[in-house]
């Protein structure tokens, strides 16, 4: 029985500690003077990322998608 609660804590921190590394990245990432998931500016955006509030008109098409969904997957 001692083995596998050793074994379920393990786990459990794992997944634990993942949210906690989630948390304080994006803690981290805050405190930058424009917000990572609010612009197209970045290195990990792709061509389809679309700025929705910009002040230009926006074209639409099937892929486009917002920095913060770029950003968070």
């Amino acid at each position: 029985i001692g083995f596998a609660i050793c074994i379920i804590a393990l786990y459990v921190s794992f997944y634990y500690n993942t949210i906690i590394a989630w948390a304080l990245f994006y803690f981290y990432s805050s405190f930058s003077s424009t917000l990572p998931w609010t612009s197209c500016d970045n290195d990990w955006n792709t061509e389809n990322c679309t700025n929705y509030f910009g002040k230009d008109n926006v074209t639409w098409t099937n892929y486009s998608r917002s920095p913060a969904e770029e950003f968070y997957t």
